[in-house]
């Protein structure tokens, strides 16, 4: 990706596939294929608010600099070849809405600080190798409403303080490693439609409670709930 791009520092918007449109030809409509690391420089772009460089062919880390987008709501890195940690810099985010980097090749832990981005509504780790625990943090995130942590490495419990989720409608977390029980809290999900905990090491029985969650079990097959292994 060219560093030239980024001296645009008042840029409000900024949709790769857009302008890259404008410069390379693409094989598909939706997808482009821009190459290389995502720059340091992109931390100029201060007043960014948008940035979706999704469904390209991006490796390397995610620079630290990212993190200087202190004004940013939307950020989409998803479906690359991005590696290395989440930098423990994007928590300072606190503008975000939607962060969405699945399906890259990150590991590492996910860092307890993204609970600080108490604005964020829509949560997408998925398809990466992260491993270590959920951290209990993620429970500060009280507006979200979409939560995709499935297909990692996660092991450990299921944190209790997912059950301040309130807001949340979608709780993807099968293909981990996670064990323990089920905990009670879950049932105070009560707008939760559809949740996925299979092919973990979970020991727990259905909790009773469960049965507390409508949306889930009064209007399959619109709502799912998988559980087994």
């Amino acid at each position: 990706m060219p560093p030239t791009l980024l001296v645009l520092t008042t840029l409000k918007r900024m949709q790769a596939h857009v302008l890259v449109m404008e410069l390379v030809a693409t094989k598909l409509e939706d997808a482009n294929e821009l190459y290389g690391i995502i720059p340091p420089q992109i931390g100029q772009l201060f007043e960014l608010i948008y940035l979706d460089l999704q469904t390209n062919q991006l490796s390397g880390k995610i620079p630290p600099e990212i993190g200087l987008l202190t004004n940013l709501q939307k950020l989409h890195l998803d479906e690359n070849q991005l590696n290395g940690s989440i930098p423990i810099e994007m928590c300072q985010q606190r503008s975000l809405e939607e962060l969405t980097l699945y399906s890259n090749h990150l590991d590492d832990s996910i860092p307890s600080c993204l609970g600080n981005l108490t604005n964020l509504t829509w949560l997408s780790l998925c398809n990466n190798s992260l491993s270590g625990s959920i951290p209990q943090e993620i429970g500060k995130l009280s507006n979200l409403v979409e939560l995709y942590l499935d297909t990692n490495c996660l092991e450990g419990s299921i944190p209790s303080t997912l059950g301040y989720l309130e807001q949340l409608t979608m709780l993807y977390m099968f293909n981990n490693q996670l064990s323990g029980l089920i905990p009670q809290e879950i049932e105070n999900l009560m707008s939760l439609e559809h949740l996925s905990l299979k092919t973990n090491n979970l020991s727990s029985p259905i909790p009773a409670s469960l049965g507390c969650l409508r949306n889930i079990t009064s209007s399959l097959p619109k709502s799912t709930f998988w559980l087994h292994s």
